[in-house]
């Protein structure tokens, strides 16, 4: 049964991060199975999902950063729901996918601001601080992923930034906050917005590499003879003839 669970779930696929890939779609596939007995489209999956992020920001506002942690981890695990009721119900759609990349940035956003709410009702650090790191955070995921989408490169530097993961580490960070100090929190948050802009700046650096005229050399058309057109219309003097 051990050996079972570290094998990769065979509903992954292959853009599934390492957490989602081995422990995210194991945990979630009871609840596809339940779904999928019952009148229930994705779209309604997705909505219900983001509907998340109300209790996530009212347990932000009490100062409850173990709860925040746990819904954040919740909907992760839950994230590939909709995706694998649809592909079995064969009602994918590009909508759907809109919608489903909508409210995930959307419960994402809220989770971290729900996290400052936390620190800040505890008076763990100071105001500023936690403000700046909560809109450094989001900034930096919705640029990243931003990034990801238009960038002619969508390969890692070292290792991909997945939702699955990322929002795991968050929810380890928060126990150990729990356990520990604030500062476990704020050091994962800012480890994860280095590790994004590291991957942020090599897809960049790549998409500029390629698209740079002095990288590309120039190659000139031919004539059907196989000369380039560039020298068959130059004129040629006497010793050139020779």
């Amino acid at each position: 049964m051990t050996i079972k669970f570290f094998k990769a779930y065979k509903l992954s696929k292959p853009a599934d991060g390492l957490i989602s890939r081995y422990l995210n779609r194991r945990l979630s596939a009871p609840v596809v199975r339940a779904l999928l007995k019952r009148n229930i489209t994705p779209n309604q999956v997705t909505i219900a999902i983001s509907l998340l992020s109300i209790p996530m920001l009212v347990a932000g506002m009490y100062g409850s950063i173990i709860i925040v942690g746990i819904i954040l981890q919740l909907a992760s695990v839950l994230d590939g729901v909709d995706g694998e009721i649809a592909r079995t119900k064969y009602l994918t759609s590009k909508f759907g996918a809109l919608l489903d990349t909508v409210l995930d940035y959307w419960i994402d956003s809220l989770g971290i601001l729900a996290l400052g709410l936390a620190l800040l009702k505890r008076d763990m650090l100071t105001s500023p601080l936690i403000i700046s790191l909560v809109t450094f955070t989001v900034a930096v995921r919705l640029i990243s992923q931003f990034v990801v989408k238009m960038a002619l490169c969508a390969k890692p530097h070292i290792i991909a930034d997945t939702r699955d993961v990322v929002t795991f580490l968050i929810f380890i960070s928060c126990i150990l906050t729990e356990l520990m100090d604030s500062w476990c929190l704020v050091v994962a948050l800012l480890a994860i917005n280095v590790w994004r802009l590291d991957n942020m700046i090599y897809r960049l650096v790549v998409s500029w590499k390629t698209t740079c005229p002095s990288s590309q050399s120039k190659v000139l058309p031919q004539t059907p003879s196989g000369i380039s057109s560039e020298i068959a219309s130059k004129p040629m003097n006497i010793s050139e003839k020779k």
